[in-house]
This record gives structure tokens, C-alpha cells and sequence, in this order.
């Protein structure tokens, strides 16, 4: 899991990202899925990173191996404002590139507000609640014996 609160109130949980390394490994990045309801911009259909991300990654690197926690920094950075993270804010960054981006960024913050207005407004129909914790696992209780 990976905590992307940013003081907004559109990540109200930490995102679950699923990390999978190769033999390249640190030499190369992992691949990244995004998990969750909640959109994001600049992610691909498969909600990983587009390959804008991983050529930021790669020259901050600067050819040297990848630390995971520094993977993690720039995924977080990435995920709460890909433009600061991919240096649009930048002295001499392509301000057209920097505009997209942050139009990207709105569009997707509109959209996972009205997604939160309607999850907030159908969890207070829940009737088992501890279904729906984000951060918790299932009991082991509601399994059968042969699922354990």
C-alpha cells in the first residue's frame, strides 16, 4: 500500500500498488499496477504508469540502480501531482506539455469527486461494513475449512 494523502480529501485511504520485479531488477524498473477505485492521470488502460513516468524515473537515476524507496517517492509524487514529479514545474519545461497535464489532473479530480460523492453516499447502506475496509483482510471465520 502506498499512502498518497496529499492533505485532499479525494485520497482517503492508501492505494494499493502492486510492484513486480524482474532480474534487471534494480537496473530496471518494476512493472506498477495501481489498484483501487480512484483515477489517476497519466495512467494506462491497465492503470500503470504511462512511459513518460519510467523516463523521468530513469534520468533521476541518472544510471545508477533504482532504490525501491525512491521508486515509491517518485510513484507517490507521481500519483498526487505528475506535473511537479515529471519536472513540468521546471524552469525551461514545455509549458503546453505542463497545461495538458494539469487539465489531465483536473479532469480526474472531478471525476473521483463525484466517484467519492456516491461511494460516501451508498456506505451508509452497508449492512456489513467490514466488507468494504480498504485495509483490512478478510476474516478467516468466512471461509470454509477448505479455503484456509
Amino acid at each position: 500500500q502506498l499512502s498518497v494523502n496529499s492533505g485532499d480529501a479525494l485520497f482517503p485511504a492508501p492505494v494499493r500498488v502492486r510492484l513486480r520485479f524482474d532480474r534487471d531488477w534494480p537496473s530496471s524498473a518494476p512493472s506498477i499496477r495501481v489498484g483501487g477505485l480512484l483515477s489517476f492521470a497519466l495512467l494506462d488502460r491497465e492503470r500503470s504508469p504511462l512511459p513518460i513516468f519510467f523516463d523521468r524515473l530513469s534520468r533521476l537515476a541518472k544510471g545508477r540502480p533504482l532504490k525501491l524507496s525512491s521508486l515509491l517517492d517518485s510513484l507517490q509524487g507521481f500519483l498526487v501531482d505528475p506535473a511537479v514529479a515529471l519536472g513540468l514545474e521546471e524552469e525551461g519545461a514545455d509549458a503546453a506539455q505542463q497545461q495538458r497535464v494539469r487539465a489531465w489532473a483536473r479532469d480526474v479530480s472531478r471525476v473521483n469527486e463525484r466517484r467519492l460523492d456516491v461511494i460516501h453516499r451508498y456506505s451508509k447502506l452497508v449492512k456489513h461494513p467490514e466488507l468494504y475496509q480498504p485495509s483490512s483482510s478478510l476474516d478467516p471465520e468466512w471461509l470454509p475449512t477448505g479455503g484456509r
